[in-house]
């Protein structure tokens, strides 16, 4: 699916949806997982703790810190403008809509070619 068709898609359905901008601040993994589109899928660091909601390790760039910092988030590392999270579905789309988040993306683990 095109990130055009994902935002057509996002912009057609409840306000529980994120708007085109906010879906465009994910990567498409991320994307497809609030999306219900699971082709990408196998590339999330998924935490399934027993009896809890899963996790996705990601990873937030940010214009604001101190803000980011006191939105509730549950941050796991902060390296100012580059912070890690393990976040819940809901805790995607409040990131994505929180002003000082300016990308959301999957920590791919990446080796030399």
């Amino acid at each position: 699916m095109t990130v055009a068709a994902l935002a057509a898609l996002a912009m057609c359905s409840t306000s529980n949806r994120l708007s085109s901008s906010e879906l465009s601040k994910l990567d498409p993994p991320l994307q497809g997982l609030l999306l219900g589109d699971d082709s990408l899928s196998h590339s999330l660091t998924v935490y399934d703790l027993d009896g809890e909601e899963a996790r996705y390790a990601v990873i937030l760039r940010v214009s604001d810190p101190p803000a980011v910092r006191d939105s509730g988030l549950p941050i796991a590392s902060d390296y100012g403008s580059v912070m890690t999270a393990r976040l819940t579905t809901e805790e995607i789309k409040r990131a994505a809509r929180h002003e000082a988040i300016l990308a959301i993306e999957n920590p791919e683990r990446r080796t030399p070619d």
